[in-house]
């Protein structure tokens, strides 16, 4: 074991409370530091599965999880000429796998993020509203700057673990050490009221130039995810729209769709200036390396694999595990080396996508 270390943290998600949380049990000192005022209390839901449960139930956070689990009877595929008729329909199984729709745990985001909190706060120092805006390093410490003073504080490591568009990550390593890979897709969510017709089904209709609606039904929550989502080559566009165009665009696009796609774009348009409305592009990350020195990335900021892998959050939890126990086993940069040798063979195989997907699914 190594000597207690001071280890600065990224990103108040799901993998930087995940690491803290590891850390912190074995002695370590741990700081959060998150640009938001509070953890984030929106989002749809996230997987739980394989490699990923098995982290969750070494955290001892998997009663929580279940007690929280959303459940629904499996996927049901629309007609899109005749809407209301199903034309497929595909029960819950109990095992998971690539191209299996409900997992082995479904749990909201929001929820998961709010289990990870709990489980933390007493563990770690949280800084929320906050955010590093400079970072120089030498052999043996990191010098950090925040946003909210001018004094510099050292830690012992230093782990960017906010997200695909990671700014900790642009201020630690060369602009091509991380791709971001779109996938040729964008996706946009958000609550709805649940109606006496959305039954416990995840509900999809497909529809030409890879247009896709999906319901995902909570009746315990009196809500339903609304996803509307494209396979389209000029996704990107989205992310320099303002939301009040990205509403005027979305609704263009799906305008023309039937079954219970205007009641969706109408309650889309109550969502103006609420923070339950996401759009962004799906998109992997494909990093060089994993660490420069005494930073290291964690996550969707090192290996996202994109909503529709399904592998966000073990990928997030197992990259936890790994850095933690790199971390209280090696010195120094040692430790990231081994993090990257025992965590890429893994990240790279559950990045992989079946062949033709997501286009496969969304027809033109």
């Amino acid at each position: 074991m190594v000597d207690q270390l001071n280890v600065l943290i990224a990103g108040g998600g799901i993998a930087g409370p995940a690491l803290g949380l590891l850390l912190s049990r074995v002695g370590h000192k741990c700081t959060i530091v998150e640009r938001a005022p509070s953890f984030r209390k929106t989002g749809q839901q996230i997987d739980v599965a394989g490699r990923g449960l098995q982290v969750a139930q070494f955290m001892g956070i998997e009663d929580a999880i279940r007690q929280r689990v959303i459940f629904d009877n499996g996927i049901r595929f629309m007609d899109t000429k005749s809407p209301d008729k199903i034309l497929a329909e595909l029960p819950r199984k109990s095992t998971s796998g690539p191209l299996q729709w409900v997992r082995e745990l479904e749990i909201l985001r929001a929820h998961l993020a709010e289990i990870m909190y709990e489980r933390t706060k007493d563990l770690v120092e949280y800084r929320f509203g906050d955010q590093i805006v400079a970072i120089r390093q030498d052999e043996s410490k990191v010098t950090v700057k925040f946003q909210s003073s001018p004094k510099e504080e050292t830690f012992d490591f230093v782990v960017a673990a906010d997200g695909l568009r990671s700014r900790t990550r642009d201020l630690a390593f060369a602009p091509d050490n991380t791709k971001v890979v779109s996938l040729g897709q964008y996706v946009s969510f958000f609550d709805i009221p649940w109606q006496e017709g959305d039954e416990q089904w995840t509900a999809v209709l497909n529809d030409t130039e890879g247009r896709c609606v999906v319901l995902r039904p909570r009746k315990e929550h009196k809500r339903t995810g609304a996803y509307l989502t494209q396979v389209t080559d000029d996704c990107g566009k989205f992310a320099t729209m303002s939301r009040e165009e990205q509403f005027q665009e979305l609704t263009k696009r799906f305008g023309g769709m039937g079954w219970e796609t205007p009641r969706i774009l109408k309650e889309m348009q109550q969502q103006i200036d609420d923070d339950n409305f996401y759009m962004a592009e799906v998109a992997q990350t494909k990093s060089t390396s994993f660490s420069n020195g005494r930073v290291a990335l964690l996550g969707d900021a090192a290996y996202a694999g994109s909503p529709v892998s399904g592998e966000g959050t073990t990928l997030a939890f197992t990259g936890a595990y790994v850095l933690a126990g790199c971390l209280a086993t090696y010195s120094g940069t040692e430790a990231l080396s081994q993090y990257e040798k025992q965590m890429r063979p893994f990240a790279e195989a559950s990045q992989k996508l079946p062949p033709g997907i997501p286009w496969i699914v969304h027809p033109q």
